[in-house]
């Protein structure tokens, strides 16, 4: 028989092995990404209001955007996104007079961006003439004139001025109160720091006297619902959330990180995940690509992208749906995934983009797209109903 040495030391031994198994589940829980279960409803979707000022070359008038508006407020999209650089102030004064005008008593939440403040150019000019403004801070390849400007409806008399500080976020946030004029039940709620792109960006916005301070002051105070932050950049995302004491940020805007073509953003969702910040996921057609145009991130796309995207159509098509659903569908898959942003504009991509939501995906499209290498290995992807 065992003595009782012997036993306590199997006791332990068991017990010493029960919690390196729960500790190596833990693990593998906190790297494996969660999936929605639940199907996406249209609260889900996040009007990306770019487009109202013609973003991308693409004019849209006064009265199209208007009605744009409209239409997603009828169809059920209480969140929208917008910037005082899509058009220098045209998005948001826009957006501003469609909810004005359309929202009525639906509670509606809005998200603008710092980073960047406006000014007129004379101001502007006079300002770099006495030696206050320095040239370099100007964003001159965003105004109107300049080959580099894809809003084609700039008002050729305003100036735009990157500026992380504090100083330049309060700026930034006055003239975004200004051309929005929201009244309530539509709330602000929301800024985040627009492209922290660099090392110089980040460095400015995270400073005691950075623009994230500013933000948190103007949340501490009630102006803003949440502090985010808005980029291309994983490297800087990254950065700007380790920086910052847990629950300075409540969500983040990620672009072209997390779609059927780029999952690079995938241990950025999981960090996320693990911080309980939102993730608004933008970009989500690749800006083109799995929507049914030929352009990938703005340029054409190379042919091992094309390659790709014609792997997914033909899977899309095998289970009877489109590359466009597929492509919504799978943005929205991860639970940390609050909103998607769609650019739209017109009433009919509005129509089109809540189609898209609510046709169905059959889970084994996930299985089959992970066997082809077309998924990470490592989502929990919704289980499969038995047969």
């Amino acid at each position: 028989s065992m003595s009782a040495a012997s036993r306590g030391a199997a006791a332990a031994a068991l017990a010493a092995a029960a919690l390196a198994y729960l500790m190596a589940a833990r693990r593998l829980r906190a790297r494996t990404l969660r999936c929605r279960i639940a199907p996406a409803t249209v609260e889900r979707l996040l009007f990306g209001a770019s487009t109202l000022a013609g973003f991308t070359y693409a004019p849209c008038d006064r009265e199209t955007a208007l009605a744009a508006v409209r239409r997603a407020l009828d169809l059920g999209i209480r969140a929208f996104d917008t910037a005082p650089h899509y058009g220098l102030g045209l998005s948001e004064a826009r957006l501003g007079e469609a909810l004005r005008l359309y929202a009525g008593d639906r509670p509606v939440r809005i998200w603008t961006k710092v980073g960047r403040y406006l000014l007129s150019r004379a101001v502007c000019d006079a300002a770099i003439a006495a030696g206050e403004l320095d040239r370099e801070a100007v964003e001159w390849e965003n105004m109107c004139g300049h080959p580099g400007c894809i809003f084609p409806g700039t008002d050729p008399s305003l100036a735009e001025v990157a500026d992380f500080s504090a100083l330049g976020a309060a700026r930034a946030h006055a003239g975004s109160t200004g051309r929005l004029q929201l009244a309530a039940p539509v709330v602000l709620a929301g800024q985040r720091v627009h492209d922290p792109d660099t090392s110089g960006r980040c460095d400015a916005a995270l400073g005691r006297d950075g623009a994230v301070a500013e933000l948190v002051r103007l949340r501490t105070e009630g102006h803003i619902g949440e502090v985010s932050i808005g980029c291309w950049s994983l490297e800087h995302t990254r950065r700007m959330l380790r920086s910052c004491p847990a629950g300075t940020f409540g969500s983040v805007m990620l672009a072209g990180r997390w779609n059927l073509l780029d999952q690079s953003g995938y241990e950025l969702l999981l960090e996320c995940q693990q911080r309980g910040v939102r993730v608004h996921n933008a970009s989500i057609f690749a800006s083109g690509l799995l929507a049914g145009g030929t352009t990938y991130q703005n340029k054409e796309a190379p042919p091992e992208i094309l390659s790709r995207a014609q792997q997914w159509s033909a899977l899309a098509a095998e289970y009877g749906t489109t590359l466009a659903a597929v492509a919504l569908h799978f943005a929205l898959l991860p639970e940390v995934v609050e909103l998607v942003a769609i650019g739209m504009r017109s009433s009919a991509e509005v129509e089109q983009n809540v189609a898209l939501l609510e046709k169905c995906i059959d889970p084994r499209l996930w299985r089959d797209a992970q066997s082809q290498g077309l998924l990470p290995p490592n989502i929990a992807l919704p289980a499969v109903p038995r047969e």
